[in-house]
C-alpha cells in the first residue's frame, strides 16, 4: 500500500511587530465625504499621499491604506507581487515608527511555507490481500489538520496490520509494541444525530463525527499507518484530490 502526496513550497513574508495594538480614533472628516457611499464619511475614489499628523486620525488611515487598498495592487494575493510590496512598506513604517522586530533573524519577517497542495490520485493505490481497493471510491486519505491530527506522508509494502478498536476512545490505551511499524485499522464512532433546525446549536447538522475526531494515539505509539474505516465516504473525500494552495500542514 502507498499513499504519496505532493507539494511545493515557496516563501512569502509577512510584517510582524512586537506592539500588537494601534488604536484610532473616529475623527470625521467633510474632506472625505462622496455622495453614493455606503456611509456618509466612506471617503473618495482616489486618494494623494499626504503627510501624516501627530496623531491617528482617519485622514492618515486613507493616506496608508488607499496605497494598499490600491488597483495597482492587484488584490495582495498571497505570494503575489502586490502582496510583497505591501509587506515591505508596513515594514518600512514599522522600522520608521522605532517598533521592535519580532520576525526572523532580527526582522520583521517571516517566511512560511506555501504552495500547491493536493493528493496526486494517480500515485495513491491502497492494496490489500483480496487486491486493490478502488481509490476515491472505496476509501481517499485524510488531510492533514490539526482538527484530526492526522499528518505525515507513508509508502511501503507487507505491513502488519493490528485492529486498534473505536476511533476517538481515549479511554483505552494502545500498546506501543504491538503498534509500532504496522497499520493500525479503527472503526469510526457514529455521526451525532443532527439537531433540530439543521444549523442550530452550533454545527446542526455538520456536526463532526465519523473520521473527524481527534486521535494521536496510534501515532504516539508509532504506527506506520492508520486506517479508519467509516459506513460511507462523505460526500466531498474526494476533494482531497483537488490541487489547491496553502500552508503547508505543521500537524
Amino acid at each position: 500500500m502507498g499513499v504519496s502526496r505532493k507539494f511545493s513550497s515557496i516563501g512569502i513574508a509577512l510584517a510582524v511587530s512586537a506592539l500588537g495594538v494601534l488604536a484610532a480614533c473616529t475623527t470625521q472628516s467633510s474632506e472625505g465625504q462622496t455622495r453614493g457611499g455606503v456611509w456618509a464619511d466612506e471617503g473618495p475614489l482616489t486618494w494623494p499621499p499626504r503627510p501624516t499628523e501627530l496623531g491617528i486620525t482617519a485622514n492618515d488611515l486613507r493616506t496608508r491604506l488607499y496605497q494598499i487598498a490600491d488597483d495597482s495592487m492587484k488584490g495582495r494575493a498571497v505570494a503575489s507581487e502586490g502582496n510583497f510590496k505591501t509587506a515591505e512598506y508596513m515594514a518600512a513604517e514599522f522600522e520608521r515608527l522605532g517598533l521592535m522586530p519580532a520576525g526572523e533573524n532580527g526582522t520583521y519577517f517571516q517566511e512560511i511555507p506555501y504552495g500547491s497542495l493536493g493528493f496526486d490520485q494517480t500515485q495513491t493505490e491502497l492494496t490489500i490481500a483480496e487486491g486493490a481497493v478502488a481509490v476515491g471510491a472505496d476509501w481517499t486519505p485524510m488531510s492533514p489538520s490539526a482538527a484530526t491530527g492526522m499528518s505525515g506522508v507513508f509508502s511501503g509494502q507487507d505491513i502488519p496490520v493490528v485492529f486498534g478498536g473505536l476511533w476517538g476512545d481515549d479511554g483505552t490505551i494502545l500498546d506501543p509494541t504491538m503498534i509500532e511499524g504496522k497499520a493500525v485499522v479503527f472503526m469510526a464512532p457514529p455521526a451525532p444525530t443532527p439537531l433540530a433546525g439543521g444549523r442550530g446549536g452550533g454545527r446542526g447538522g455538520r456536526g463532526r463525527g465519523g473520521a473527524q475526531v481527534r486521535d494521536l494515539r496510534a501515532q504516539e505509539a508509532g504506527a506506520a499507518l492508520v486506517l479508519v474505516v467509516v459506513s460511507a465516504l462523505a460526500p466531498n473525500a474526494v476533494s482531497v484530490f483537488d490541487t489547491r494552495t496553502g500552508m503547508l500542514p505543521t500537524v
